[in-house]
């Protein structure tokens, strides 16, 4: 592990630094996440609610606003990723 000394750095370079760092890493996320051939994978809700990191009443509540989606199949609801993914991008 390599050691980074930070020597007469003002806290708005500090701020500018992590900033940018954070910005990369998300911007990385986001082409994976474009980039996966399962965008029309079907998930359940706990497989929706693990992939958003939300609980189950928050899913309710989205899908009940019309914010997210369903499919039924059956008597089971189920949620297309690139739905999900189209939600999170507006």
């Amino acid at each position: 592990m390599s050691q980074i000394k930070i020597i007469h750095t003002t806290p708005s370079e500090i701020s500018s630094i992590v900033s940018e760092s954070v910005k990369k890493a998300l911007e990385d996320f986001k082409k994976e996440l474009d980039n996966t051939d399962t965008k029309d994978q079907l998930f359940t809700r706990e497989e929706t609610c693990e992939f958003l990191s939300i609980n189950t009443s928050t899913l309710w509540n989205y899908t009940k606003k019309g914010k997210l989606p369903s499919k039924k199949i059956g008597n089971r609801v189920y949620y297309l990723k690139s739905e999900i993914l189209k939600a999170l991008n507006t």
